[in-house]
């Protein structure tokens, strides 16, 4: 798996985000050139993580509220 380093902006290291993608219960195709992920880290922590169409992740935070609705 690839990884800018913007993935890393808000803390989150490269197994956690690995995790989350792996074991992620929500996928959604943003465009033809973003898709998101919704999964947990192993500690629990639910990430919304974003690949480009080649599937290198550039983004990684803390789910917000709007995709638990």
């Amino acid at each position: 798996m690839e990884f800018k380093e913007s993935a890393f902006k808000h803390g989150y290291d490269r197994a956690e985000i690995a995790h989350a993608i792996r074991n992620a219960w929500r996928i959604l195709d943003l465009d033809d050139e973003v898709t998101l992920y919704l999964g947990p880290t192993e500690a629990g922590n639910i990430l919304e993580v974003l690949t480009n169409r080649d599937g290198v992740v550039f983004h990684a935070m803390s789910a917000r509220p709007k995709f638990f609705q």
